[in-house]
């Protein structure tokens, strides 16, 4: 942000409930953080709004496997390869996730069968 916008006065927390007070006391006017974080919030308090759903690089959330152990490593992208066939990430999400994002904002966190564009 500051590299990208350097004549936006920016605040900084050191908690996200204090980023989070802050622009609920009026104190702070938006919050730039995580994706996650701030779709939940505005899902969660009426009256806010996710002005931006992408902003800055892409994190990905994967599993990890000891450094060398290929058998589990190849075992786990099969896994994660065939699921995505079944569009099983996308059922889950709509099963345990919609509540806290929103539907509109499955295809924006949901990477199915383990790949990425």
């Amino acid at each position: 942000m500051i590299k990208n916008y350097p004549n936006i006065k920016l605040q900084k927390y050191d908690t996200y409930a204090n980023a989070k007070n802050a622009l609920l006391n009026g104190s702070g006017k938006a919050w730039v953080n995580d994706n996650t974080e701030v779709l939940a919030f505005a899902k969660s308090n009426p009256g806010y709004v996710v002005g931006i759903d992408d902003l800055g690089v892409k994190d990905t959330i994967a599993p990890a496997v000891t450094k060398g152990n290929t058998t589990l490593l190849d075992w786990v992208n099969t896994e994660i390869e065939n699921l995505g066939k079944e569009n099983f990430f996308h059922e889950d999400y709509e099963a345990t996730l919609t509540d806290t994002y929103g539907a509109q904002y499955a295809d924006t966190l949901v990477i199915e069968g383990g790949k990425t564009n």
